[in-house]
């Protein structure tokens, strides 16, 4: 399961990357050529959406249905956290419900917003019920991973605004 661990972090990391490529510091899809669809959700962010649990589901068939809820949510809760946090417009410094309109209607709790507390309830309901003491080391896996790809975001962010010019408005210092 450390290996699927690392598969789930890696694949929602490059994904929160790709993403940043398309929005930049808009975020939500603000300034795509997409439309409302469901909910808060853009055209956009329902294929994506359904792409990526297809994808999951499919890499993650035969294990239990637990065990694949429990890998799903947790791509979900990585691609987004570390959008914001590789993303050198908002930074783990910026990573509050003021700078992020489109979640400032959510209820935040130290420092994170509500919906990142139900995925890691859900990632726990589901790692108990799998039954598998697997998808404690997986956590635990995912986790050194973020760590140290948040250690690596200043180097990235540096990277980002070099690399991006006329693209960047309103550097964020990396420190």
């Amino acid at each position: 399961m450390i290996a699927t661990a690392l598969y789930i972090t890696i694949y929602a990391i490059l994904f929160s990357l790709l993403e940043i490529e398309a929005e930049g510091k808009h975020g939500w899809a603000k300034k795509l050529p997409t439309v409302p669809a469901l909910f808060t959700m853009t055209t956009y962010h329902v294929i994506m959406n359904i792409m990526v649990i297809f994808t999951l589901i499919y890499s993650l068939y035969p294990n239990n249905i637990f065990t694949i809820i429990f890998f799903i949510v947790a791509w979900f809760l990585i691609e987004d956290t570390m959008w914001f946090m590789l993303n050198p417009h908002y930074t783990i410094h910026e990573y509050k419900r003021e700078n992020i309109w489109w979640l400032d209607s959510q209820n935040w709790y130290m420092g994170m917003p509500l919906q990142n507390y139900i995925g890691l309830a859900m990632m726990t309901v589901s790692a108990y019920l799998s039954g598998s003491k697997k998808l404690i080391y997986s956590g635990i896996t995912m986790a050194v991973t973020i760590g140290l790809i948040l250690y690596l975001a200043p180097y990235y962010h540096d990277y980002y605004i070099s690399t991006h010019g006329d693209f960047f408005e309103g550097r964020v210092k990396s420190t």
